[in-house]
């Protein structure tokens, strides 16, 4: 990698629009850091892109806790140096009426939607201060 290259972070990357979003950024000369809740789709979507030719890191974690975008930022530096761009891609939908959703699942689904933007951008604004 070259100190010219750009770096990005782009959670819910596994799979659908965020994998696209790595797949684009990839072709656009970025550097990646891929992350998805589930390990072995996190790891076959860094491993797809990797033979595209993309650098390309894997960082399964949920987005719901503050501790992953804090790991996700970190593997970035580590891995390529630095950091240029963060997106916040991952969410979860909810299925079925509101009026049969549990408390849980309503913290689950705030937690994910909500509360990992705001810690994504606490993890990457950190890294920038640096």
């Amino acid at each position: 990698m070259t100190n010219e290259q750009r770096v990005a972070v782009i959670t819910g990357s596994s799979r659908g629009i965020g994998r696209g979003i790595a797949e684009q950024l990839g072709k656009d000369g970025y550097a990646l850091v891929v992350n998805g809740i589930n390990q072995a789709r996190c790891q076959q979507a860094a491993d797809e892109l990797a033979a595209q030719g993309f650098p390309v890191a894997a960082v399964s974690g949920d987005v719901a806790q503050k501790a992953t975008h804090e790991l996700l930022v970190q593997t970035a530096v580590d891995q390529f140096g630095r950091l240029d761009t963060y997106v916040n891609n991952a969410g979860i939908a909810q299925v079925g009426s509101l009026v049969d959703e549990s408390i849980e699942d309503f913290h689950h689904l705030y937690a994910t939607n909500v509360d990992s933007v705001l810690f994504g951008i606490q993890a990457a604004a950190a890294q920038f201060k640096r």
